[in-house]
């Protein structure tokens, strides 16, 4: 499997608390997040034309230790987890 970076998370600021308790956060782009796990996670669909294009392995994908990966269970290295913050800017806000 290819080498993950985390290229947007190192350009760009993020949120220096890593607790998840809502509030606004500003002058940052991203909260660092751990993913919350799945009980007994399945693939349910699969684009073999998508594996294609972003050069990733279709087996290795189908794996059960990939699934646990697409699923938020585990990481691979490399891997940064964040959750993109939310502007509002729909709402004038």
């Amino acid at each position: 499997m290819p080498h993950f970076s985390s290229r947007f998370v190192d350009a760009t600021p993020g949120d220096p608390l890593t607790d998840t308790r809502s509030r606004q956060v500003q002058g940052a782009l991203w909260s660092r997040v751990q993913p919350t796990p799945v009980s007994a996670p399945r693939l349910v669909a699969f684009s073999p034309e998508v594996a294609r294009l972003l050069g990733l392995d279709e087996q290795a994908l189908r794996s059960e230790a990939w699934v646990r990966v697409l699923a938020g269970n585990a990481l691979e290295p490399g891997m940064v987890p964040y959750a993109a913050n939310y502007g509002g800017h729909q709402f004038g806000q």
